[in-house]
């Protein structure tokens, strides 16, 4: 391919990050002046970024699930250790295991909510690289 069409493409997959909609995207870069091959390849590369950018959100919520629940884990461990010491009892041990696992918890969600699209579509890529079914 020649340079205008790789600026195509990647004009087509950075706008389709930031969120516009394929119809812009197309008004936009003037893709209906292309010929039909490069047309259905550029509406091609915007669709898959589409799917990466709903894929991210999907990641996104789930690593926000994971820091809510470690903070909750990291809090209820507090409250319980507190209570547990102050009655000698030989569970405030075991609640030492919910504090340091809830902070740990939170830590992965926050790796995975702070993650940008292009880092998460590149491990896609390798983990789809590496297994039984790759294309």
């Amino acid at each position: 391919m020649d340079e205008q069409k790789l600026r195509i493409l990647d004009e087509a997959k950075s706008l389709s990050y930031s969120g516009f909609s394929k119809d812009e995207i197309m008004e936009k870069l003037s893709i209906k002046d292309l010929d039909t091959i490069m047309r259905k390849y550029v509406i091609g590369v915007i669709d898959d970024a589409q799917i990466d950018l709903e894929m991210k959100k999907q990641i996104k919520e789930s690593g926000l699930n994971k820091m809510i629940f470690g903070i909750f884990v990291f809090l209820l461990g507090l409250g319980i250790t507190y209570v547990y010491y102050k009655s000698k009892n030989i569970a405030f041990y075991i609640m030492i295991g919910m504090i340091l696992g809830g902070p740990y918890v939170a830590y992965i969600g926050y790796k995975e909510y702070s993650t940008p699209i292009e880092g998460e579509v590149r491990l896609r890529e390798q983990r789809i690289k590496k297994s039984k079914f790759s294309r």
